[in-house]
């Protein structure tokens, strides 16, 4: 019997996976190879031939130890930046594409083409692009705030020429939650899921966090191949699928709205909105050092919530009332299984630039700065708790992605230099398509985007590539 699927707000019937993948809203593993791992998760969860995975070690385990007490690791890092685009997102987004590929062929004739449309806030764009490029029948369009994804994302994403691919900047000030919100709002619209048969890769893509489940078992086998049976004293089962993890700790940066959840019960936008208080629709996420994480909504959230109250019909009203009223706030019964399950911290910008010097210093490893967003909570959650096992930090992106940042905590040095990747994209030709505010001041929306989708493709302006590498960083 397979697994059934089901949305989180009730407004969709059961599916089997071989449909639910196409969805935008909606202990038992001998081997501790990678991609056995995966294909034996994905076996619980869907069916067919394991052929598209790859037996290939995409996640090394990477124990930081301080070299003046070199006995015990300072934290294990789970590097997740080895893919195409050095980020984690291509963990499950080269097996999207060709799990697109491999199930469009076999559709009936006339449906074997999708357009898949994102947004992003740089990572998930260019590893989505990355993972697609070239795929039979399917084109990809991405959307990313202008200006606000670093250089280097920015260049990986619009230095893909290849006709099924088009990638569009939302300016006038827009977020990364604008182009989220557009997204969901074309998905949203059955005429233009219709017109352009409309297939989603962000995380709302159930497909994508099967994927992405499989590096949290591996960390965990490799661990205990290292440590023995029972290294990780597990409080809580959190896993329904049996993994014994103590705590999940939920890192943030300054735009902190999970963290602020985990406080209080509330969640909203607005760090200052109390229930009652009239919603503030101009609230935006604040810039940091951590771009990729510049949020004001979590998309997965109501996951999680309905995980915790098993009622689609008030998950629905909940996540209604954050545009409606400004957010909303969860019983005590709530707040209590989140935090049983979770612990939160949020980093500032400071914060960050001290974690990767000190880091540096200590062990000559280099963090990204999401990445040393995640470590100083752990060290914080260690610095409050009796912790009986191993920690692992999950590093999300290659530092050579946020020189600027790296550059700032190492004072303008940069050791390990810049991928091959990444200096080679300083010379490649870029193509974009740039969406304004139209002349009431109205930021753009699922219409403009759908225009682009009707035009010839490749669409877009090609430009020159640029200088990557910041002013005040110093390659050695």
């Amino acid at each position: 019997m397979h697994s059934q699927y089901i949305s989180t707000r009730g407004q969709s019937p059961a599916l089997p996976f071989s449909q639910a993948r196409w969805s935008a809203l909606i202990a038992r593993t001998p081997s501790t190879a990678y991609a056995d791992i995966a294909a034996d998760l994905f076996s619980l969860y869907s069916f067919g031939p394991q052929s598209a995975f790859r037996s290939i070690h995409v996640a090394p385990l990477h124990d930081v130890r301080d070299h003046t007490s070199p006995n015990k690791p300072l934290v294990h890092i789970l590097e997740l930046f080895h893919g195409p685009t050095l980020a984690f997102k291509d963990v499950a987004l080269q097996f999207l594409g060709y799990l697109f590929e491999y199930l469009l062929a076999r559709q009936p004739e006339g449906k074997q083409e999708v357009t898949v449309v994102g947004a992003t806030s740089g990572d998930t764009g260019s590893a989505a692009i990355a993972g697609l490029r070239g795929k039979a029948g399917i084109r990809v369009c991405i959307l990313h705030p202008h200006g606000k994804v670093s250089p280097v994302q920015a260049a990986q994403m619009t230095s893909v020429l290849d006709a099924n691919v088009c990638n569009v900047a939302l300016d006038g000030d827009c977020t990364f939650d604008d182009c989220q919100d557009v997204v969901k709002a074309m998905f949203n619209d059955p005429s233009m899921r219709a017109e352009f048969q409309l297939a989603a890769v962000n995380s709302i893509n159930f497909a994508r966090i099967l994927a992405q489940v499989s590096y949290y078992v591996y960390s965990y086998l490799q661990l205990e191949a290292q440590f023995g049976r029972h290294a990780v004293e597990a409080k809580v089962v959190y896993s329904q699928m049996g993994l014994p993890i103590g705590k999940l700790i939920v890192a943030t940066n300054e735009n902190d709205i999970l963290y602020r959840f985990m406080q209080s019960g509330i969640y909203s936008p607005d760090p200052n909105w109390q229930p009652g208080m009239p919603a503030d629709t101009s609230f935006q996420a604040h810039p940091t050092l951590s771009p990729a994480m510049d949020i004001t909504v979590a998309s997965n959230f109501e996951r999680v919530l309905y995980d915790w109250v098993q009622d689609a019909t008030q998950v629905k009203a909940w996540m209604d009332q954050v545009k409606t009223r400004g957010g909303f706030k969860v019983p005590d019964s709530v707040l209590h299984k989140a935090r049983t399950a979770l612990w939160s911290h949020h980093v500032r910008d400071s914060e960050i630039v001290d974690t990767i010097a000190d880091y540096y210093a200590r062990s000559k490893y280099v963090l990204d700065p999401h990445t040393a967003v995640g470590v100083r909570s752990a060290d914080e959650y260690r610095a409050h708790h009796v912790v009986a096992g191993p920690m692992v930090c999950l590093a999300t992106a290659h530092p050579g992605k946020f020189l600027d940042a790296v550059c700032t905590a190492l004072a303008r040095s940069f050791p390990q230099g810049t991928s091959a990747e990444v200096k080679a994209l300083e010379t490649l030709p870029r193509r974009l398509v740039k969406l304004q505010r139209d002349n009431n001041g109205a930021k753009p929306g699922k219409e403009q985007v759908a225009k682009v989708l009707r035009m010839q493709w490749p669409v877009g302006e090609v430009v020159v590539g640029q200088k990557l590498v910041p002013a005040n960083c110093d390659l050695v």
